[in-house]
């Protein structure tokens, strides 16, 4: 609430209020006069005909402005499940090539709950490389100018959303409030920073680098094909909201997209029966309300009706001497336990963050937790360690 009272104050009225996200949330531009508002819309007519004389169909989608904020994509007409919307040609997308860094590939719960920082959130070297890549990618395109053959589709690119831990001083009370949310922000400010520097020989311009880099964050997707996988921006595509669930509703996203490596396109199709006006909407992920305002800057408009918000259960050291049995913990059994977290990267200094409902699932940190705990020897610590 602090955050949107924040923006509020900071945004006058008669613009266009960016919200951030790579969906019609994100794609709200910083005008606000009314020539500015004119220049907008012509820049949003040029974008239309590019997209035309690249052989794309907006027969079936309309291009305005968003309840979520911004812009967005609405149904021209009735869909089926699985009718095709639209298609958008690979020679329009600004691709490089990654692999696909959304999965941690550490399996072990302990050492998840154990980390300073937000395992989702953080970058290894080849993914680093990816978004690095793409963003130097935009901004020469940026400096080609009119030249560049993408150039009506940077200039709707919107500035970086408002809510970005760069771009916005968050208040203390605000991420100290929760140890999921302080580990993400920390975490993505500090991912972040690192790749501003490494962008300062391609960009000077502060708020340039960020532009190209939170583009990237919250509009990029993956694209695989047989042979081949690439972090891409879809021109259009990338106006497409996210969709939130909510608590107890049966209700889906509408659309979902695939690579179709014959015609050479991304191809958006209808997840479910869609009805003419409506908003299409995707699933950029399972994402929690927290991770949608630090990676989107998406601020929730009701809190607690997001299906996958988790709950942060902190554990301190000590947890360590808590006894297995009616007596407290031999000194040497205290000392196997340690070693054993420590292992698995817990400093003994700061607490395990695991997060409910995810860790009290059967392979949930939780239950690895108390399996640890409820053993009595520390022969039994060293063998369900080897195990």
């Amino acid at each position: 609430l602090q955050l949107r009272g924040a923006v509020q104050r900071r945004t006058p009225p008669p613009g266009l209020v960016q919200q951030g996200g790579g969906g019609g949330a994100g794609t709200a531009l910083s005008l606000q006069t009314e020539p500015k508002v004119q220049a907008e819309e012509q820049q949003l007519s040029a974008f239309r005909e590019w997209l035309k004389q690249g052989s794309v169909d907006l027969g079936a989608v309309r291009l305005r402005r968003s309840p979520m904020g911004g812009l967005g994509l609405f149904a021209a007409r009735d869909f089926e499940e699985g009718d095709v919307i639209f298609e958008v040609p690979r020679n329009l997308c600004i691709e490089v090539g990654t692999k696909n860094f959304d999965v941690s590939d550490e399996p072990n719960v302990l050492w998840r709950a154990a980390q300073s920082y937000d395992v989702d959130a953080f970058l290894d070297p080849s993914a680093k490389k990816a978004v690095l890549s793409l963003s130097q990618r935009l901004l020469l395109e940026r400096q080609k100018g009119a030249a560049s053959s993408f150039a009506e589709y940077l200039a709707v690119l919107p500035d970086p959303p408002s809510l970005h831990p760069l771009q916005l001083r968050w208040p203390k009370e605000l991420v100290v409030g929760s140890a999921l949310l302080s580990r993400m922000h920390s975490t993505i400010l500090e991912r972040d920073t690192a790749c501003m520097e490494e962008l300062l020989a391609f960009e000077r311009v502060w708020k340039g680098r960020l532009w190209a880099l939170s583009s990237v964050w919250t509009r990029a997707v993956h694209l695989v094909g047989d042979d081949s996988e690439k972090l891409a921006l879809v021109p259009l595509m990338d106006f497409m909201n996210h969709w939130t669930p909510e608590s107890g509703t049966t209700e889906t996203w509408s659309c979902f997209y695939e690579v179709q490596p014959d015609a050479n396109a991304v191809v958006v199709l209808a997840e479910r029966r869609i009805s003419k006006g409506e908003e299409l909407t995707l699933l950029y992920g399972e994402f929690s309300d927290a991770q949608l305002l630090c990676n989107y800057g998406i601020c929730p408009d009701m809190p607690g009706r997001n299906a996958w918000d988790e709950a942060p259960v902190s554990i301190g050291p000590y947890v360590l001497t808590s006894p297995a049995t009616a007596s407290a913990p031999e000194g040497s059994l205290v000392a196997a336990r340690a070693a054993c977290l420590s292992r698995h990267g817990w400093t003994l200094e700061g607490s395990l963050i695991f997060t409910v409902p995810q860790d009290l699932r059967p392979s949930g940190g939780l239950l690895a937790l108390a399996r640890l705990l409820s053993l009595e020897t520390v022969e039994e610590v060293e063998e369900m360690e080897d195990r």
